[in-house]
């Protein structure tokens, strides 16, 4: 599919809006198609992508600042074999954040974001020849969630220390590797199964100086 000819039509659209000196706002639309144009039917056929982007700021006063957004959108690959399967594969996600920076005094500043976002992959799986597929793969859902906090004291002009803690958990239980309490079978019978909550946490602590 990566060597056939293809055809492109794509729209953007970007607009920006500032209500008040203190709000700004951004918005990004994006439309795409692709149509491959290979010598047989099978193959990749076309896909469809779509996106949908927010932006804001708001200006509290001189020394704090909110920030937020939202993003979602969804992509569809269209494929099939001459004789087989015809698959219909969509990916949507979205995923939305706010932050807060915000300074203390001359010396110390501080700031934060939470996000989170959710990843969906469905398989609209059918048969050329009409045939009912029974046991079509059951979606994969991707959750994860993110916190950064942070901290600079400036030293002097041209140093400062920063720490900052991220802590970050993710949700994913991918049938390719098990599926319904069975975990995944080589052919030696031995067998890998993958931990579908993960969480991890970061601490770290930097010397940053500033060459003139």
């Amino acid at each position: 599919m990566t060597m056939v000819d293809r055809s492109r039509d794509n729209v953007k659209l970007m607009a920006d809006w500032a209500p008040t000196q203190a709000l700004s706002i951004q918005f990004a639309l994006d439309q795409g198609t692709d149509h491959f144009k290979g010598p047989t039917t099978a193959g990749l056929n076309d896909t469809d992508a779509f996106s949908f982007n927010v932006d804001a700021s708001y200006k509290l006063n001189a020394k704090w600042m909110l920030t937020g957004y939202a993003t979602s959108g969804k992509q569809t690959l269209r494929m099939r074999q001459d004789i087989g399967y015809i698959a219909d594969l969509d990916n949507l996600n979205t995923t939305i954040g706010f932050g807060a920076t915000g300074t203390i005094n001359s010396q110390l500043e501080i700031g934060g974001n939470f996000s989170y976002s959710k990843d969906v992959n469905r398989y609209k799986i059918g048969m050329t020849t009409g045939a009912a597929v029974t046991n079509p793969p059951p979606d994969e859902t991707y959750r994860g969630t993110v916190l950064k906090l942070y901290a600079k004291y400036a030293l002097d002009k041209a140093s400062g220390i920063q720490v900052d803690l991220i802590h970050q958990r993710a949700e994913y239980d991918p049938w390719a590797w098990g599926s319904g309490g069975v975990p995944f079978s080589y052919t030696d019978n031995s067998t890998l199964t993958v931990q579908s909550d993960q969480t991890a946490t970061y601490l770290g602590v930097k010397y940053v100086y500033r060459f003139k």
